[in-house]
């Protein structure tokens, strides 16, 4: 049975792999592949980018609902935008 074509939340399965979470999802996937690899948040569903940090994880979270020091920097970074009315924009976009 294939896997189903959607972004995957993964979950770890054993030490060295991952599935997905999707109760009708067949995908299995090394965790030295996932780095880099977009994937759903298993707290709040949204999508982001998977590090070797998430990924020690049983359940790896966007970086919103994680409480590491980087993700309190970019939820104080935002706040301040925020409150100067200002968009938070990608550097990679200019």
């Amino acid at each position: 049975m294939p896997a189903i074509n959607h972004i995957h939340t993964y979950v770890r399965y054993t030490d060295k792999f991952y599935r997905c979470a999707a109760p009708k999802c067949t995908h299995y996937i090394d965790k030295n592949v996932l780095v880099n690899k977009m994937s759903l948040c298993n707290l709040c569903g949204k999508e982001f980018m998977l590090t070797r940090n998430d990924l020690r994880r049983v359940k790896p979270r966007c970086p919103a609902c994680s409480n590491t020091k980087v993700a309190k920097l970019k939820k104080a970074a935002a706040t301040l935008f925020d409150k100067l009315g200002l968009e938070l924009g990608d550097p990679d976009e200019s």
